[in-house]
C-alpha cells in the first residue's frame, strides 16, 4: 500500500477511536448524571468513594447531613482530610481531646465496616452510618439522619425509668423479659439481671395468654387483670396495660403494671360488707333475699318444704336503756353466737335490723320440723348472758311462714313471717306463731286504712262532732267535746275505733289533732 494511503488509513483510525472515546465519555457523563439525579432522590445520604478514600459521588442529602463541611467535597478530594478539617473546625464534638485517636478509628471502620454505628454531629444530630465495600476496593456509605428517633428513645427512657409505676418490656416473639424500670425491681424483688433471665410468664401465678394476645392491632389495652408471683412468693393482683412497640430493634410490648392487691382487697371487703352486718359478721337482708331466692327455687323444683323463721327479741330496748349500747351490742353478738351453734350448717342465718334475725330451714317435710327448732332457739336464748359484770336475760318471740304455701317469693315470705311475729309477741312473748292468711287480710285491711285516713286529713274530710257537757246542778251547758268523725264516701261513718289505733301507730295522730283544733276553733 502507498505510504500516503497508509497515513490516511491511520488518521480515518484515529479519528474513529477518538469519536468513540467521545461518544463513550459522553454516555458515561450521562449515566453519571443520571445515576446522581437517582441517588438525589433518596430520603437518606449516599456517598460512593474510591479505593483512595477519594470522593467519587454524593447525593444532595449527604451534603446537607455534613452542612458544616460540605464547603470540602469535591471529586477526588479525600475522605481523610475532610475529617481532620472538621474535626479542627469542631464539627465532630466526640472527637475533642482525642482527634487523632477519633480520625484513626473512623477510618478503620471505614475501610474495615462490620456494623452499623452512630455519629454525633456539633448541632446535636444523631447520624446513623452503613458503609460497604465495593468489588473494585471502594466503599458506598449509607447516612440516616436519627435524631428525632434518639429524642423519642430519650423521651421513652427518662418515662420508662423514672415512672413510679412498675414496668416491663418484653419479646413478642418469645416473651422474654428485655428490660425493666427500676420501680419493677423494687416491686418484684428481682434484680435486673434475674429478670433478664425470665420471660413474662414466669412471674405469672396461673397459666394465661399474655394480655397484648387479646387485640392483634397493637393498639394499647388496659383493663386486663393477672396474679404475679414476687421474688419472695408473695401474690400480687396487677392491672396490665400494654402497648407494642420496638424496643432494640426488635418487636416488643411495653407493660405498665398497676398493683391493685389493696384495691381488690378493699373491693372484697365493700363487697362483704354490703352484703352483711357489720356488728355480728352474719349476712344481711340484701343476701338474705339472695339465698332465699335460690332457696325457693329449689323448692318449686322438688317436693321439699323451707320455712323462715324471724326471731325478735324481747325488751331489747330496755337492756340499752339500763345498760348501755356497748352491752347491748355485745348482747347481739352472743345472741348471733347461740343462734349460729343451734343450726345446721346448711340453716341460713341473717340479722335483719336492731333486735330481728332470720333463720332460713330448707328441707323440711312437715310442719312440726319448724316448731321444734322454734324451741330449740327459745330454749337457747333465754339462758343468762354474762356481759362486762352484768347477767343479762332476755326472751324472744318467732314468727314461721312456710314455703311455697306463704309465699314463693323472698319479699312474700319475709313479709309473711314478720305478720306472725307480731302476732307471736302480741299474743304471748317469749312463744312462737304460724302465719295464717287471716293475718294478711288483717294487715291488708289497716293498710287500706292508713292510706284512705292519710288522703282524707289532707282533703280536710275528717269533720268535728261536737259533744256538750252539761253542769248537773243548773242543767246549763258549759262546754262541748271535738269528737272526730270519719264520713267515708263509701264506707259511711267509720268508727274511731278502727282509725284512730291506725293513727296512733302511723304518726297521722298528730296531723290529724291540729285539723281538729283548727275546725273547732
Amino acid at each position: 500500500m502507498p505510504r500516503a494511503s497508509r497515513t490516511r488509513s491511520d488518521r480515518d483510525e484515529i479519528l474513529r477511536s477518538r469519536a468513540e472515546a467521545e461518544a463513550a465519555i459522553a454516555e458515561a457523563r450521562k449515566s453519571h448524571e443520571r445515576l446522581r439525579q437517582a441517588i438525589d432522590i433518596l430520603p437518606q445520604g449516599i456517598v460512593f468513594l474510591d479505593a483512595d478514600g477519594r470522593y467519587v459521588l454524593w447525593n444532595k442529602k449527604y451534603a446537607e447531613i455534613y452542612r458544616k463541611t460540605a464547603d470540602l467535597f469535591e471529586e477526588g478530594a479525600r475522605l481523610e482530610d475532610t475529617l481532620r478539617i472538621g474535626v479542627a473546625r469542631g464539627d465532630y464534638p466526640e472527637a475533642i481531646g482525642h482527634e487523632d485517636e477519633w480520625i484513626a478509628e473512623r477510618l478503620q471502620k471505614l475501610y474495615q465496616p462490620a456494623a452499623r454505628h452512630e455519629q454525633t454531629l456539633s448541632d446535636g444530630r444523631v447520624i446513623l452510618i452503613e458503609e460497604r465495600l465495593t468489588d473494585d476496593g471502594g466503599v458506598v456509605g449509607l447516612r440516616v439522619d436519627i435524631t428525632e428517633l434518639k429524642q423519642r428513645e430519650a423521651s421513652f427512657r427518662l418515662l420508662f425509668d423514672g415512672n413510679p409505676v412498675p414496668m416491663i418490656v418484653c419479646a413478642l416473639d418469645d416473651e422474654r423479659i428485655l428490660g425493666v424500670n427500676d420501680a419493677a425491681v423494687a416491686h418484684y424483688g428481682y434484680s435486673r439481671a434475674e429478670f433478664e433471665q425470665l420471660k413474662i410468664r414466669s412471674l405469672q401465678a396461673f397459666e394465661s395468654e399474655p394480655p397484648w394476645t387479646a387485640d392483634p392491632t397493637g393498639e394499647e389495652q388496659a383493663g386486663r387483670t393477672w396474679k404475679h408471683v414476687k421474688a419472695d412468693g408473695a401474690l400480687i393482683d396487677l392491672a396490665i396495660y400494654s402497648r407494642e412497640l420496638t424496643y432494640a430493634e426488635r418487636p416488643a410490648v411495653l407493660l405498665a403494671l398497676m398493683d391493685i392487691t389493696e384495691r381488690k382487697r378493699a373491693e372484697a371487703r365493700l363487697a362483704f360488707m354490703a352484703q352483711h352486718d357489720g356488728l355480728t359478721g352474719l349476712p344481711n337482708r340484701n343476701l338474705l333475699r339472695q339465698q332465699m331466692d335460690e332457696m325457693l327455687l329449689h323448692t318449686r323444683r322438688s317436693a321439699d318444704k323451707a320455712a323462715l323463721l324471724i326471731l325478735g327479741l324481747d325488751s331489747f330496748k330496755s337492756v340499752n336503756d339500763t345498760l348501755g349500747h356497748a352491752v347491748g351490742d355485745k348482747l347481739l353478738r352472743g345472741v348471733a353466737k347461740r343462734l349460729r351453734s343451734t343450726l345446721r350448717e346448711e340453716d341460713a342465718l341473717a340479722r335483719l335490723n336492731s333486735d330481728e334475725f332470720a333463720i332460713v330451714q330448707s328441707g323440711l317435710a312437715r310442719p312440726e320440723d319448724a316448731v321444734m327448732l322454734a324451741k330449740r332457739l327459745l330454749e337457747a336464748i333465754a339462758d343468762p348472758y354474762l356481759l362486762d359484770g352484768h347477767s343479762v336475760v332476755i326472751g324472744a318471740s318467732i314468727g314461721i311462714a312456710m314455703a311455697p304455701g306463704d309465699g314463693d317469693e323472698s319479699e312474700k315470705l319475709l313479709k309473711s313471717a314478720d305478720m306472725a311475729l307480731s302476732r307471736a309477741k302480741l299474743d304471748a312473748r317469749g312463744s312462737f306463731a304460724f302465719f295464717e292468711a287471716a293475718l294478711d287480710a288483717k294487715a291488708q285491711s289497716r293498710r287500706k286504712i292508713e292510706v284512705e285516713l292519710r288522703d282524707a286529713i289532707q282533703n280536710d274530710v275528717l269533720r268535728p262532732y261536737y259533744q256538750p257537757l252539761i253542769d248537773l246542778q243548773s242543767g246549763r251547758i258549759t262546754g262541748f267535746e271535738a269528737l272526730v268523725r270519719w264520713p267515708h264516701a263509701e264506707r259511711g261513718m267509720v268508727s274511731p275505733a278502727e282509725f284512730i289505733p291506725v293513727a296512733e301507730d302511723t304518726g297521722l295522730i298528730n296531723p290529724l289533732g291540729g285539723l281538729m283544733l283548727r275546725r273547732a276553733c
